[in-house]
């Protein structure tokens, strides 16, 4: 089991933002970014992420 440290959570709430929608715009302010591109550093996706899209367009 992978130790829970304050990055980590906060990667999670960030990603969960992303992933349900919210724009990136919004999750830099919520996560006290001046850039949205430091926000997408942040929520960089996993290979699952990417190999779920990439389904998602075969199926779409």
């Amino acid at each position: 089991m992978e130790a829970v440290h304050p990055h980590i959570l906060r990667h999670a709430f960030a990603k969960n933002l992303l992933d349900t929608g919210t724009d990136l715009i919004a999750v830099a302010a919520l996560l006290g970014h001046e850039s949205p591109y430091t926000a997408a550093i942040d929520t960089k996706p996993q290979f699952s992420d990417l190999a779920s899209s990439i389904e998602k367009g075969e199926n779409g």
